[in-house]
């Protein structure tokens, strides 16, 4: 964790943003940090990303108790939470007092003191007219409307010059030609989320956003999208016909830290994107790249990404769904990345030593028809920060094994042997840093009795084991 001061004043900023949901909400994580760097709260450090700034910023509210983890990551960081009550009525307390907030619906109703209001979060069950009787929202900078099923008639997006948030997750009201160009048009704006609307953007306008949040799913991207220059990411993108044409678009975002591109023509092709992956080789931290899984038993399905002349080599989180054979020559070159997932790749048994030499590498995860090889052997000088893998699903595996000290730093090893499976599984009681075990689809007594030999007399005890034909252990 980087060495930040985070100041009683940075505290009430960014935790203010919480005062805009229920206490028993779960918010997600990544979009929360989004916004903050989206209203310009947290500033670069050095040689930190804004991201990695306001991870550390979040990091300060768990240590704090400001909140709750909900859900962890497979590489442990907090993927939603919830703040706790107490700490909600002293933000709540102290947001009035500033001037910083007003909440409007269901679990609390914050005065408008004044006619300077930055913030606004408009819940189901508030009282329309409310602004135009109490106040002015020409000072607004984020705006939050929550599941409303109509258009707040206080609302004129035009109005709302300073706005740099706006958050209309779960809003069943349409917006109509008028409302798309006048958000378009707000020349500040920096995040822009329409999740659970069904919206999709305007993206040939919406120049200045660096953060869009849309309904999750596959989506065509339409000529213009290179208009949005400080765009960081794109999700679930089809690039079967013309989405051919809009990855050339895509590599001219000089900003893109995250792209997710899928294939749904199991005989198309992948078109430029070995090209596009180059010219994003400097910003991209997160890829995924799919093939339709119903037709994974094409042959050379994602061999274009061999042809990647420079790769991107900051990547931190990769996931490849597809049919590859070998991994491109460039895999080395990926110094930094932490999280792997591989899915019906056919990889041979010189995978493991290739991934074996990645030095950061922490998550490895390997689904159905990543490997083909019936051996898989985990050496003493491999995976050196190795924390969780995950084997699922492999119907070649005869064994699998681990050398003394290998990995040495593993934490959480996920098995899924399918029905029928006889593979053999030792040198557990090996891995001295070990602290979970889950075992699933493995209906093969002997093999259970072998991994639970290991895990009872492994040093590091007790050991949480989770297996689903036993109930869940209890929680510590």
């Amino acid at each position: 964790m980087a060495d930040i001061n985070l100041t009683n004043y940075d505290m009430a900023e960014l935790s203010d943003y919480y005062l805009g949901y229920n206490p028993d909400h779960e918010i997600r994580r990544g979009p929360s940090v989004r916004r903050w760097e989206a209203e310009g709260f947290i500033s670069e450090v050095h040689s930190l990303s804004l991201e990695e700034i306001a991870k550390d910023y979040f990091d300060g509210f768990v240590s704090r108790s400001i909140v709750a983890p909900e859900q962890l990551t497979s590489s442990g960081e907090v993927r939603s939470f919830k703040v706790h009550d107490i700490m909600l009525d002293i933000i709540t307390a102290k947001s009035t007092q500033e001037n910083l907030m007003s909440t409007l619906g269901n679990h609390l109703q914050s005065a408008v003191g004044h006619d300077e209001i930055r913030r606004v979060s408009i819940q189901p069950g508030s009282r329309d007219n409310y602004f135009s009787r109490r106040g002015s929202l020409r000072h607004v900078c984020s705006l939050t409307i929550m599941g409303s099923t109509e258009k707040p008639k206080d609302i004129t997006f035009s109005k709302l010059k300073l706005l740099r948030v706006l958050d209309l997750e779960g809003c069943r009201w349409p917006l109509s030609d008028k409302d798309w160009k006048e958000i378009c048009n707000l020349s500040l704006l920096k995040y822009l989320s329409i999740r659970r609307t069904g919206e999709y953007v305007h993206y040939t306008r919406t120049h200045s956003v660096k953060h869009l949040a849309y309904k999750k799913e596959v989506v065509k991207i339409p000529p213009g999208l290179s208009k949005m220059k400080a765009l960081k990411r794109i999700s679930y993108v089809d690039v079967k016909g013309k989405g051919l044409e809009a990855l050339q678009e895509v590599a001219k975002l000089s900003q893109l830290s995250r792209l997710c591109a899928m294939q749904t023509d199991p005989y198309a092709s992948w078109g430029d994107l070995s090209d596009t992956l180059s010219d994003l080789n400097n910003s991209l931290r997160y890829l995924s790249v799919m093939q339709d899984e119903g037709n994974c038993n094409i042959p050379g399905q994602l061999h274009f990404l061999e042809r990647v002349r420079s790769p991107p080599v900051f990547l931190h989180s990769l996931h490849l769904l597809g049919r590859l054979g070998s991994l491109p020559p460039w895999f080395p070159c990926l110094s930094k990345l932490a999280s792997l997932s591989l899915r019906h790749n056919y990889l041979g048994p010189e995978m493991v030593d290739l991934l074996g030499r990645l030095p950061s590498l922490v998550s490895l995860k390997l689904y159905s028809g990543s490997y083909t090889g019936t051996e898989l052997r985990f050496a003493s000088h491999q995976f050196p920060v190795l924390k969780q893998l995950v084997i699922d699903n492999l119907p070649n595996l005869v064994k699998l094994g681990f050398e003394s000290g290998a990995p040495g730093n593993l934490e959480r090893l996920t098995l899924f042997l399918p029905r029928g499976s006889a593979a053999s599984v030792l040198g557990i009681r090996n891995l001295l840093k070990l602290r979970a075990v889950e075992l699933f689809g493995i209906n093969d007594g002997h093999v259970v009795n072998t991994v639970m030999e290991e895990v009872n007399s492994h040093p590091n005890k007790p050991i949480r084991v989770t297996r689903d034909d036993q109930p869940p252990p209890p929680s510590s």
